[in-house]
């Protein structure tokens, strides 16, 4: 009965090794998985910021927001700059 239960136990702890194993390599897999997708997507959006007309809409985005602030909060910046005196 002892050998039977000493060997029930080295069966359990070498299923409970290949487990962990396995559970290690899956987790080793999708992080390469995920850095791999990073790259790729790091690599688009870099080509797409080296695209002449999407800085150009970039810009045109950026001042159109940078005039909408006072709009946003107009009791905050006076309309004239001679408000500033």
């Amino acid at each position: 009965e002892a050998f039977e239960l000493k060997q029930k136990s080295a069966a359990a702890a070498e299923i409970k090794a290949v487990l962990d194993s396995w559970v290690r390599y899956e987790a080793s897999l999708r992080e390469r998985e995920q850095k791999a997708l990073a790259s790729y997507l790091m690599e688009r959006v870099m080509a797409q910021l080296r695209d002449q007309k999407t800085q150009q809409e970039i810009l045109i985005q950026s001042i159109e927001d940078v005039e909408n602030i006072p709009r946003a909060a107009p009791d905050i910046f006076p309309r004239n700059i001679s408000d500033f005196y």
